[in-house]
């Protein structure tokens, strides 16, 4: 019994010898090339994902031995971690440990969650401030000239945040300087007294219970417009550096 012939062009292909190949239509041919583009989409499909699958995880890791915070500073702990993790078990060296820290742009967009996340455990080591009441008789008094000020609380907040607070004492048309601006957030709580507040160069005249919000770099300045002393509350939110 005689075999069939082969209709499977691409095996028919594979197999022939050199002089061999049999006619193929310019169909055949133009299915072939489209089935090869088509591996290598699905193979560089897999890739990409693979990648994607790989950077997920290294980020995950990070934010977690951040947020367990072992050894400090924060960044220093990311690095060291995601050090370890490249050299996939390697006697971990000086040398190791610069030689895997090759990140591009993108690695560092992915870790930055995890840098974040860290930044509030900071406050849970011992370094917020603890829950405490400040009876206003019992607060330290700078003077400076005709002017007082009593410092009241000074540190971060459990989310990190650092905070500052004092009291200012007036005497009448003084002010505490002059007008300048500065990186963090400033909230001014008038306990007594009229002062003129100016913000971005508008004035306004504020009177006891008044509050004025100074956003951050606006310029600003406040003097006692009365004739009696006036004392204010300045809550400064933020560090002073970027």
């Amino acid at each position: 019994m005689s075999r069939w012939p082969r209709t499977s062009t691409s095996t028919s292909f594979l197999f022939a010898g050199p002089g061999n190949e049999p006619a193929r239509s310019s169909q055949d041919r133009n299915a072939q090339v489209v089935g090869r583009f088509a591996v290598a989409a699905v193979s560089d499909r897999r890739k990409l994902l693979k990648n994607k699958v790989r950077r997920s995880e290294t980020a995950a890791t990070a934010a977690k031995m951040v947020h367990d915070q072992r050894p400090s500073p924060i960044v220093g702990t990311v690095l060291e971690g995601v050090g370890a993790m490249e050299s996939a078990g390697k006697p971990h060296t000086h040398h190791d440990w610069r030689s895997s820290m090759n990140f591009s742009r993108r690695d560092l967009c992915l870790l930055l969650p995890g840098i974040l996340a860290g930044i509030p455990s900071l406050a849970a080591d011992g370094r917020a401030l603890p829950a405490a009441a400040y009876p206003f008789q019992e607060l330290p008094v700078r003077n400076q000239g005709s002017n007082r000020f009593r410092p009241v609380l000074d540190g971060s907040t459990h989310s990190g945040i650092h905070i500052e607070l004092h009291e200012t004492d007036l005497a009448p048309g003084s002010r505490p300087h002059p007008p300048h601006h500065h990186l963090h957030e400033e909230i001014f709580l008038i306990r007594e007294g009229i002062v003129e507040v100016t913000l971005a160069g508008k004035s306004s005249s504020l009177g006891t219970g008044s509050v004025a919000y100074v956003a951050s770099n606006v310029e600003h300045g406040i003097r006692n417009a009365g004739d009696k002393h006036a004392q204010y509350f300045v809550l400064a939110l933020g560090p002073d550096r970027k």
